[in-house]
Parts: C-alpha cells; sequence; structure tokens
C-alpha cells in the first residue's frame, strides 16, 4: 500500500506523479521507435533496442494490470487526476494501435510474406524450427518472430489493453491479427516463448465483437483452442496440474459464447468436440478443485453444444451422449456435495439426461 502511494500519488497539489510520467514516456518511446524498428532487424542495434522496448512494453503491461486492479479492488488506492487517466488512456491506445501495426508487419515478414503480396515475389527460404518459410528480405536472418521476447512482450501489452478497454475500433484492428494470434499459439507447446496465455487475454477483448469472432473462427480458432482442452483433459488424467486447467478454463470461457451465440445449429466441425470428450478415460482419484473445475467446464461446453444443435444432429451424437452423462456421473462422485462445482455439474447432468 506504501509502494502504491509513492508511486500513483501526486507529491503536491497540481503536480504530476511520477508513475504518470514515467509510463507517459514510455509510450513515447514505443510510439516513435516501432515504426522504423523493422529496418534494423538484422543490425547490430535491434538487439539493445528490442532490449529496451520489451522493458518499456512490460511496465505498461505491469501499470494497466495496477490500473484495472485499482478499480476493482478499493483496498488499492490509485491517486490520479482523472484528466491524466484519460490523457493517459488515449497514448495507451494509440501505442497499442502503433504497436499492432508492427506486430503485423514483423509477422508478415516472418512467416506469412506481406499482406497482398504474390509468393513469387518473396526472397527465399528460411530453415526454422516451424519448416522451411518463405522470407521477405527484411525479415531477421537468425530469429522468427515467435522466438522474439519483444514480440511476447509487445503482444502481453496489446492484449491486456484490448481486454480491458471497451474500444471496438482497436478490437476489430487486433481482429487483424487473429492470423498470427492462432500461429503464435499453436507453436507455443514446442517454442521458446509461450504466447498462450497473452492469446487467450487477447481473444476476451477481440471476440466481444462480431468481426472478431468472424475471423477467429476464419482462421481456424476453434480447432486450435478445442485442441488444446483435449489435450489438458488427457494430461490432467495422469496429473493434477492446475496451471494448464487454469488455461483450459480460459478457453472454455472463451468457446462457450461462440456457442451460445450460434443460433442455426451446431456446426458438424464443432461437434467432433463431442466426440473427443466421450472417449475421455475419467480419473477415479479426487482431483484437485481448480482441476475439477476445468473437467466441469469441458462438460458445460459440451452439454452447451448438445442442447443447441438440431434434433436430427443429436440423434445421430446419442452415444456419446450417453458416454459424456456416464463422466459427468463419475466425476459427480468425487466432488464436494456442498461445493460449488455441485451446482453446474447438476444442471450438466440434467441437460445431458434430457437430450437422450
Amino acid at each position: 500500500m506504501q509502494a502504491s502511494d509513492l508511486l500513483f500519488a501526486s507529491t503536491a497539489p497540481g503536480e504530476k506523479p511520477f508513475s504518470y510520467l514515467l509510463v507517459n514516456l514510455l509510450l513515447i518511446d514505443i510510439r516513435s521507435s516501432c515504426p522504423t524498428l523493422l529496418e534494423k532487424l538484422n543490425t547490430a542495434e535491434y538487439e539493445k533496442t528490442a532490449a529496451t522496448l520489451t522493458s518499456a512494453y512490460d511496465v505498461v503491461s505491469a501499470f494497466v494490470w495496477f490500473l484495472v486492479r485499482s478499480l476493482d479492488d478499493d483496498e488499492v488506492s490509485f491517486a490520479v487526476n482523472p484528466d491524466l487517466l484519460l490523457n493517459l488512456r488515449a497514448s495507451i491506445s494509440e501505442m497499442v494501435s502503433v504497436t499492432m501495426e508492427y506486430l503485423r508487419d514483423r509477422w508478415d515478414a516472418s512467416v506469412a510474406g506481406a499482406m497482398g503480396l504474390h509468393p513469387d515475389a518473396r526472397v527465399g527460404k528460411a530453415e526454422t524450427s516451424m519448416g522451411s518459410r518463405l522470407t521477405l528480405a527484411w525479415d531477421s536472418a537468425k530469429d522468427v518472430a515467435g522466438d522474439d521476447p519483444l514480440v511476447l512482450a509487445a503482444v502481453r501489452t496489446v492484449a491486456i489493453w484490448l481486454r480491458e478497454d471497451e474500444n471496438d475500433v482497436l478490437r476489430n484492428e487486433g481482429s487483424g491479427l487473429l492470423d498470427m494470434f492462432m500461429d503464435l499459439y499453436r507453436q507455443s507447446p514446442s517454442g521458446k516463448l509461450d504466447f498462450r496465455s497473452s492469446v487467450l487475454v487477447a481473444l476476451e477483448g477481440i471476440m466481444a465483437t462480431p468481426t472478431g469472432s468472424e475471423t477467429f473462427l476464419t482462421n481456424d480458432g476453434w480447432k486450435t483452442l478445442v485442441d488444446d482442452i483435449l489435450i489438458i483433459l488427457q494430461h490432467t488424467t495422469r496429473e493434477s496440474d492446475e496451471t494448464e486447467s487454469s488455461r483450459g478454463i480460459d478457453v472454455v470461457r472463451i468457446l462457450l459464447p461462440l456457442v451460445e451465440a450460434e443460433t442455426s445449429g451446431m456446426r458438424e466441425d464443432w461437434m467432433n468436440t463431442i466426440t473427443a470428450v466421450a472417449a475421455w478415460d475419467t480419473p477415479d482419484a479426487e482431483q484437485r478443485p481448480l482441476v475439477q473445475e476445468f473437467q466441469v467446464a469441458v462438460l458445460q461446453l459440451c452439454s452447451s453444444l448438445l442442447a443447441n444443435a438440431g434434433p436430427g444432429m443429436r440423434r445421430r451424437y446419442i452415444h456419446s451422449t450417453t458416454a459424456i452423462l456416464g463422466i459427468a456421473s463419475h466425476l459427480r462422485r468425487n466432488i464436494d456435495g456442498n461445493g460449488p462445482l455441485r451446482e453446474p455439474l447438476d444442471d450438466v447432468l440434467v441437460t445431458l439426461d434430457s437430450l437422450r
């Protein structure tokens, strides 16, 4: 509490607090550096500049996190003039927009080639951990974008702002990065850096817009996230891993609104989730509460898929429905009868039983 007061409170009437001055300076540094950063990729200067900007992004994202926490928690004090906060909001939004432009160009150079550029115009191939890639001449000679700490720090900062600032213009702009986000998500398990948590945070904001949801599905977002929760589901059979389970809960939180918003029946590829979950080998031992919460969340997703499917489609999945009902009944025996998971799990059981 004393540290936050020292950092965020003004020391004299009319004086701007240190935190405001620092963050404002970092925002100016980022905005002025991003437009020329790409041309420095293969120079000796890039490493030093990238390290400085990575630290700047980390400080800004920590500041935004503290700002959000102060609004939600009465015990956290944040005595900054509202006019200064409005100025910071505008500056951060501008910085996020500039950063997204850089990320778009950086990713196109590293993996996709420039948007709209014919493949014949690309220069050559680069051997990466993900295989042989066609690149442009101004791509990095030694690293792909997914291995660059600067890219991770930038994505993390963009993600938290897209989620917390209800700005549809920025969120629609962020939807233009969904191909990059999905690629980074898929590469994370085998890559040097893990982008999955940051991508999920970004999706919470982007998916709040119709454009974001449509672009997410266009870029194979459903399969990418479902594949992840199925891997986590199998992993929790062998090990009670709360970190993986926490990410799985976040994934389900993103997918459920898509299912509930679908009014014309479930898509066939979405229903493959039902078959995969029905084949899950349920653990016999009682597990940690967060792991159980994830498992119940997956069953809620399956229940919602089946409830929103047409009668004909439900009949085709009757055996899988029965299997999932058995899984839910098995989990119920290992869940605290007075705990918070009992009610949602009972709802799943009632729903699935009524659909058979």
